[in-house]
């Protein structure tokens, strides 16, 4: 996979070398008119000059970034960076991507004025440059340069510092504007300055920690951006909830009887008969025929919408949406003639989606771009959307969801091949839910899946051991973390997120310098030794009985979250109402006085948007091939449907070592948003380990043969792989021992695709020896194999 955002160090080296040119910028101009304009077959910076067409004596340093962030040809780009690369001796190799860059039209490629002010202007650009790249404070060469430079408006000035820094600045170019649109931002704010725009990049990182934008850092949600921007075209089509009763969309009323839609080889020819047999000038209905009948693909997206004008302003209601699966038919009989098969999704939105993006009220259009990208997500549609047939087999999902729903835990059955594991991860994305997957076998015990001592190596070189979760008590604990943040604000949320990295830095800091911090008492001074996901360990050298103590980080970021006026440790047990004073309140206490001056007040937001609440569904394969009650332990009563949440609380085996500001300090629980899927043959040998315990907690449903079939649906000479399926499995009932929990699911015919359609290489590699197995200690296996392979010949 070609690794991508290869710019981004290149970028960031050539900025620190840019800056020996601060004081002396004739070499630089001289640079870029001699070796520069050697790349393209005609020079590609003669746009750089003054206004009476002579050239340029000076430059700042955003302007000399636009000469290869400019719509230029990929060659030409890399050229001027090697031209860089050489001139400068940069040690980092010429980007092979440049993904996520925005880029500046040749128009509007220099920032610097013709004025008189030309100086100034250009000496303000290298001021707050330097400072940037050097991490110095740049806020008041931020304001100045947005005062006293019209040339450069203030989403080019983002565009250029996420050039030079791209980790620290969010570009605010058109693509990323409309894509925070998308998730609630506008960011085309009135009042535009340093406080304003850090504002709005402290909002979006707290979107991108929590999960609300699909990216975890600016280059990746300007990369992410572009992608959406070219999302391809959804289906609008006028209608409400009625419009699920029926699997055909038709149109075509206003021409009923008066036209054969299929003679019309041209939209226009089309048009034109149209408003002749009509008798009126519209230009739209004719070309929303026309599209419905030739631009539309077996496949597309289709959407249900209504127009609403009030409230003001004009807005669409979103109803739900389905997959196109057929090609066009005519029934000149009916009052709409034209028609297409679809298949609604299931389920739809409880309650319409106001989407106020896109304004087209026309009953059938297209949406392309942002705005389609908005549609998407607003009715969780997935953007890599599932083929047509994939789409008629989620129909076969709903009832699984619907037990899953009400059950919290589900054992899907049957006989090998049908699909089963597959259908669990499908009802985890049909759910839109945070899925993990899991599979049992023989060695697999309780440390893996809910918590165990690991070794670790400590700092002075020595094994020891640590309590370490296992994947499933991690997933619960995601998973109870969704619901706590799903009650909170963006601003809340940025609060936390703030504090957490100010913990984070100082610890580091700390850890590093061994700084020594004072208590009260100098036997009393510690130091930070190490850093824990829940806990701070400090030394404390004088102490001879406890040397090292773990500090609770929840006490401190509770602390400082919330401001919370202290003097001394007795406070602290005050404010977390503990019956006695804890060892480690004093040195809380210092830590927290130390934090408090270095933290920030941050800027407010009126934005109560919340991170929406997910499910989680824990996918566990071939669960009948573990030991159970080795595996799940104390946690069998955790897991049953009747104990979600706090009420099912249970003490683990390592319960004593678990630390504060852990969820399962109290005790272990699986919370509400958890649901449980296992996969199991019915015919495998260690069925028989399911015990009734488990069996109760689980409600159980059968995946037959039959079913499975559709897997096949739009594969090569599908008529002859299920044929062939079905003659095999019809015989494999008539086999004495055998029967339907015997039968061999589509996942094996499917194979079919790897060998080229050739049938004697699926029954020579993976039906025969699947067979054999069944037939094994029969007294007459070779003749009942031989029946078998008949039957599937037929």
């Amino acid at each position: 996979m070609e690794e991508k955002f290869t710019w981004i160090p290149f970028y960031m080296e050539l900025s620190k070398a840019l800056l020996i040119y601060k004081d002396n910028r004739k070499p630089l101009v001289d640079f870029i008119y001699s070796d520069l304009s050697k790349v393209g077959e005609k020079s590609l910076v003669d746009y750089l000059h003054m206004k009476d067409g002579s050239k340029i004596s000076d430059i700042d340093p955003f302007s000399v970034f636009a000469i290869f962030n400019r719509n230029v040809r990929w060659n030409n780009r890399t050229a001027f960076l090697q031209k860089f690369k050489d001139h400068f001796s940069l040690s980092q190799e010429v980007p092979t991507d440049f993904d996520g860059i925005p880029t500046v039209d040749s128009r509007r490629a220099f920032f610097f004025s013709w004025g008189v002010d030309n100086a100034k202007i250009i000496h303000d650009l290298w001021d707050l440059f330097e400072n940037v790249v050097l991490e110095k404070d740049f806020s008041k060469n931020f304001n100045q340069v947005l005062d006293n430079n019209n040339n450069m408006p203030k989403n080019s000035l983002t565009m250029t510092l996420f050039w030079i820094s791209p980790y620290k600045f969010l570009a605010l170019d058109q693509r990323n504007r409309s894509y925070l649109q998308i998730y609630g931002y506008n960011a085309e704010i009135t009042n535009f300055n340093y406080a304003t725009y850090q504002e709005l990049i402290q909002n979006v990182n707290v979107m991108m920690t929590h999960g609300i934008m699909a990216c975890k850092n600016f280059p990746e949600l300007s990369n992410e951006a572009w992608k959406i921007s070219q999302t391809g075209r959804i289906w609008m089509f006028s209608g409400n909830e009625q419009t699920f009763q029926s699997d055909m969309l038709k149109i075509g009323s206003s021409a009923r009887g008066r036209l054969k839609f299929e003679e019309f080889k041209s939209k226009k020819a089309l048009g034109d008969a149209y408003r002749k047999i009509v008798e009126n000038s519209d230009v739209s209905i004719p070309q929303m025929y026309w599209q419905f009948i030739h631009e539309v693909k077996v496949g597309d997206i289709i959407v249900v919408f209504d127009t609403k004008k009030k409230p003001s302003p004009q807005h669409h209601l979103l109803y739900g949406w389905g997959q196109i699966i057929s090609d066009v038919s005519y029934d000149y009989e009916d009052e709409n003639p034209i028609s297409r098969k679809v298949v609604w999704n299931s389920p739809q939105p409880a309650a319409p989606i106001k989407e106020t993006k896109t304004k087209n009220a026309l009953f059938f259009h297209d949406v392309s771009g942002t705005d389609a990208a908005n549609i998407k997500r607003l009715l969780n549609i997935d953007n890599s959307t599932p083929k047509v047939m994939e789409v008629k087999a989620k129909v076969q999902y709903d009832k699984y969801i619907e037990l899953l729903k009400v059950n919290k835990n589900l054992i899907l059955t049957g006989a090998p091949g049908t699909g089963k594991t597959f259908m669990a991860k499908a009802i985890a994305e049909e759910m839109g839910a945070e899925c993990e997957f899991v599979q049992f076998h023989p060695s697999y015990d309780y440390t893996d899946f809910v918590e165990g001592l690991r070794p670790i190596q400590r700092i002075a070189g020595e094994v020891g051991f640590e309590r370490r979760n296992g994947v499933f008590k991690d997933f619960c604990a995601r998973a109870i973390q969704n619901l706590l943040d799903s009650k909170k604000t963006i601003q809340t949320l940025q609060t936390e997120s703030s504090v957490r990295d100010l913990l984070e830095s100082f610890i580091e800091t700390s850890m590093e310098s061994g700084t020594m911090f004072e208590t009260s008492g100098t036997k009393n001074a510690f130091y930070i030794i190490d850093n824990k996901e829940k806990s701070i360990i400090v030394k404390i050298p004088a102490n001879e009985k406890t040397s090292e103590i773990a500090l609770p980080k929840s006490d401190l970021t509770t602390l400082l979250e919330n401001k919370v006026p202290i003097s001394g440790g007795g406070d602290i047990q005050s404010y977390f109402k503990r019956k006695y004073r804890t060892q480690p309140d004093s040195y809380v206490y210092v830590l927290y006085n130390i934090l408090r001056k270095k933290s920030t007040p941050l800027a407010n937001t009126a934005s109560v948007a919340l991170i929406p609440e997910k499910k989680f569904v824990f996918v566990i394969d071939e669960i009948n091939r573990g030991e159970i009650s080795k595996i799940f332990g104390e946690l069998f009563f955790s897991i049953d449907p009747g104990y979600r949440g706090v009420a099912g609380r249970v003490k683990t085996q390592y319960q004593n070592l678990i630390e504060e500001g852990d969820a399962f300090k109290d005790g272990f629980y699986v919370p509400e948003n958890v649901y449980i899927i296992g996969t199991m043959n019915d015919i495998d040998r260690s069925v028989e380990s399911m015990d009734f315990a488990m069996r109760r907690r689980f409600a159980w449903a059968e995946v037959t043969a039959e079913e499975s079939m559709k897997m096949l649906d739009g594969i090569a000479n599908e008529g002859e792989i299920k044929r062939k399926m079905q003659n095999l499995n019809d015989a494999i009932l008539k086999v004495r021992g055998l029967g339907a929990a015997y039968q061999i699911g589509a996942a094996y015919f499917k194979k079919i695709e790897e060998y080229g359609g050739d049938f004697q290489k699926l029954w020579d590699f993976h039906l025969k020896g699947l067979l054999f197995e069944y037939l094994r200690g029969n007294v007459n296996a070779e003749e009942q194999l031989e029946e078998l392979k008949q039957a599937y010949d037929k």
